[in-house]
């Protein structure tokens, strides 16, 4: 039957309709971002998750966690069809679909109507070749980015040099995006079960329904927007990060925002900085590569070196003295180099007196045998040494 429908020059609809009347049970077609494309419509189905989908045109977010928590996502990476509980406990047996060697979404049927059979395995099997003959002109099934600048966005995730940027930019002459911008780039934390599990592409899609001035693509298992600030006021702005702070917390998901740039060819800059930005691990949403600047450059020298070559020896002389007598001289001149020189924003925060502040830089200039707060190159030159000091210990 299927090969007679093929021969016939049939479009994905009739081939859903055709398996309905041959499985005996309501056929569902979905792509990659779990978007119902195509469904049975020769048959009426009154379960309420069936009809939810169809009016959403979007599988729902507690069936999509079940598919990817469950045994289906394991059957799916092998290509087998596989069977899994649904929420409302029916089942359904699910064969994931390929192009040009990519996973592209899936056919499923579901036991509405009558049990599953091992025939039905067989049968969905053929079924699931004959859709993938037809993909390739359907142009509603294979999803591609959605315009030329989110192309062009993720041709320039992957430049490694400035001069691969440019190439690219090249090509792309009449391409150019808003002049002030940053690069946000969200992933998934690690999974917990009280959260939905939904995959990045239908992140993408809910992104694209609340956010204003950007740009989206998905590059490496990792979703990045590129958010044209130029164009928005800052409640616009400050509304954007909030919306991304509820997908975050909704979804188990946490962004890296790059600082703000102006030339296109600073993506892949951008890019690693919002990466940089991710590496840590806090109760927090969002992370700015501002908060962590020091801590990339930091990383970036102790690559070249190691840590101590850095540290300056008034430091040492410092620690030691802090070690010999049970001082807490290091620690003082910590907090007033971080305090910008300012002692009595110091002596707040160490919760001592002003006059103990004084008595203390007093000693530490003592101890140094050189003047320090008359001195800004000095404390420059300190100031660095104590965070690659912080940094090591």
């Amino acid at each position: 039957m299927m090969l007679d429908l093929l021969s016939q020059d049939c479009s994905l609809q009739e081939l859903i309709d055709k398996a309905t009347e041959l499985l005996g049970n309501p056929v569902i077609l979905t792509d990659n971002r779990f978007r119902v494309l195509y469904n049975s419509r020769n048959v009426k189905v009154e379960i309420p998750m069936w009809k939810n989908a169809l009016e959403e045109k979007y599988i729902s977010n507690e069936m999509i966690t079940s598919i990817v928590d469950s045994e289906l996502a394991k059957g799916g990476r092998n290509g087998d069809a596989a069977v899994s509980q649904l929420p409302n406990g029916y089942h359904a047996m699910r064969k994931p679909l390929y192009y040009k060697m990519q996973y592209c979404g899936f056919i499923g049927i579901y036991d509405y109507f009558r049990e599953f059979t091992e025939e039905d395995r067989i049968s969905l099997g053929i079924i699931a070749k004959a859709v993938s003959a037809l993909i390739c002109s359907d142009k509603e099934f294979i999803s591609y980015d959605d315009n030329a600048y989110s192309s062009l966005l993720y041709q320039m995730l992957g430049c490694k040099t400035r001069e691969e940027a440019r190439h690219v930019l090249k090509k792309h002459t009449p391409l150019a995006f808003q002049t002030k911008k940053i690069l946000i780039t969200i992933i998934k934390r690690k999974h917990e079960g009280k959260l939905p599990n939904i995959p990045l592409l239908r992140i993408k899609d809910l992104v694209a329904t609340q956010l204003y001035h950007h740009y989206a693509t998905i590059y490496e298992d990792k979703l990045v927007l590129l958010i044209e600030k130029e164009c928005m006021n800052e409640a616009l702005y400050s509304d954007t990060l909030t919306i991304l702070c509820r997908y975050c917390r909704e979804y188990g998901l946490k962004a890296g925002v790059s600082y703000e740039f102006e030339e296109d060819m600073n993506i892949p800059q951008a890019f690693t900085q919002s990466l940089f930005a991710l590496q840590y691990e806090e109760n927090k949403d969002i992370y700015y590569f501002d908060d962590y600047y020091l801590d990339s450059i930091l990383k970036d020298c102790v690559a070249q070196k190691d840590m101590d070559y850095y540290i300056h020896p008034y430091i040492i002389r410092i620690e030691a003295y802090d070690q010999t007598y049970n001082t807490h001289y290091m620690e003082t001149l910590s907090c007033y180099l971080y305090s910008s020189g300012n002692m009595k924003l110091a002596a707040e925060e160490l919760g001592i007196h002003y006059n103990s502040m004084k008595y203390r830089m007093s000693m530490i200039e003592e101890i140094v045998g050189e003047d320090i707060r008359d001195n800004s190159p000095l404390r420059m030159v300190l100031y660095l040494s104590v965070l690659f000091y912080e940094h090591r210990k």
